[in-house]
C-alpha cells in the first residue's frame, strides 16, 4: 500500500513539473501587447499580430484599451509592448522609469465628423477653436469618449484650446466610456459630433449619418509610438520576444506594409519611424 502511494507521489510531481515546463515554455514564447482601440478597431493591429506570428512562430494577445488605461495596465507589469498616441502621457511613463525605448512608427489624423446637415455651422471655419467653440454654442450632441485614452485626451485639449471646460457642460455633451467604434456608432445613431481618428472612421464605414466636418494637419495630428516596457516588470521572461517586435514594426518592410494598409482603397495610417525616414 505504501509502495503504491510512493508511486503515485512520484508521478503527480513529474506530471506537476512537466506542467509547470511546459507552462514556462509558453510564457516564453508569448508576448503581451496593449494598444489603443483605433489601431484595433482599424484593423490594423490584428493584421500586424498576425504577421509577426507567422514569422516567428510565436503567439501574440492583444490587450485593446484606451492609453491611459493600458499604460496602467503595464506599469503594473501586464504588458511586454505598448502601442499609444498620447505623447505627454508616454514621455511621464519614460521618464518615471517603466519604458526602456520609445520610438514614432506611425501617424494618421484626427478629425471631426457630425451630422451632414451640421447644426453647429463648422465646416466653414478656419480654426479648431472657431470649430469648438461653435459646438459648445449651438449646444448640439456631441460624443465624447471619456476613457481616458488618446483621443480622449485629445479632445480635452481641443476643449481648453479654445477656453472651454467639458466639466461645465449640460447634458448635450454625452461621455460613454467607451472604444471608438463604439463612440462613432453612438454618434452615428444619434447625430451627433464627436472627435476621431480617421483610420477607424473608413474602417467603420458605417457612419452613414457622419460626415467629416473638420480637419486639418497642423493642430490634428495623431502620432502613434511603440515602447518597449521594462522588462523586470514582467520578470524578463520573453525580453528577446518583446525587443525582437519593436525591432519589426520600426524595419523598412514592416513600414512599408502599414504603408500599403487600405481599407475600401484608403490608407489609414502612415509610416514615419526614423529607418523608413532615412532609407
Amino acid at each position: 500500500m505504501i509502495h503504491c502511494l510512493l508511486k503515485l507521489v512520484k508521478l503527480f510531481s513529474l506530471i506537476s513539473i512537466i506542467f509547470s515546463f511546459s507552462s514556462a515554455l509558453l510564457a516564453n514564447d508569448r508576448i503581451i501587447i496593449g494598444t489603443t482601440t483605433s489601431t484595433y478597431d482599424s484593423g490594423l493591429m490584428p493584421y500586424l499580430a498576425n504577421i509577426f506570428q507567422n514569422n516567428c512562430n510565436c503567439k501574440i494577445h492583444v490587450i485593446t484599451q484606451g492609453t491611459g488605461q493600458v499604460i496602467r495596465n503595464a506599469m503594473r507589469g501586464n504588458i511586454d509592448v505598448l502601442i499609444v498616441h498620447d505623447e505627454k502621457t508616454e514621455e511621464k511613463f519614460m521618464t518615471q522609469g517603466y519604458g526602456i525605448e520609445r520610438h514614432n512608427f506611425m501617424y494618421n489624423n484626427f478629425v471631426i465628423v457630425g451630422p451632414k446637415k451640421d447644426p453647429a455651422n463648422i465646416e466653414n471655419v478656419l480654426s479648431i477653436k472657431e470649430a469648438m467653440e461653435n459646438i459648445y454654442n449651438s449646444k448640439s450632441h456631441f460624443i465624447s469618449r471619456g476613457d481616458d485614452s488618446g483621443t480622449h485626451n485629445k479632445e480635452i485639449s481641443l476643449w481648453r484650446f479654445a477656453n472651454l471646460d467639458p466639466k461645465s457642460f449640460g447634458s448635450w455633451y454625452m461621455e460613454i466610456g467607451q472604444g471608438m467604434g463604439a463612440s462613432l456608432t453612438l454618434a452615428n445613431a444619434k447625430e451627433a459630433y464627436t472627435l476621431t481618428d480617421i483610420g477607424t472612421l473608413i474602417y467603420f464605414n458605417n457612419s452613414h449619418n457622419l460626415k467629416i466636418l473638420y480637419k486639418e494637419q497642423k493642430n490634428l495630428m495623431n502620432q502613434y509610438s511603440v515602447i518597449l516596457v521594462e522588462p523586470s516588470l514582467r520578470g524578463n521572461n520573453n525580453f528577446h520576444l518583446s525587443k525582437k517586435f519593436v525591432n519589426w514594426i520600426l524595419s523598412k518592410s514592416v513600414q512599408e506594409i502599414i504603408n500599403d494598409y487600405r481599407v475600401n482603397g484608403h490608407q489609414l495610417f502612415f509610416p514615419n519611424s526614423e529607418n523608413y525616414k532615412n532609407n
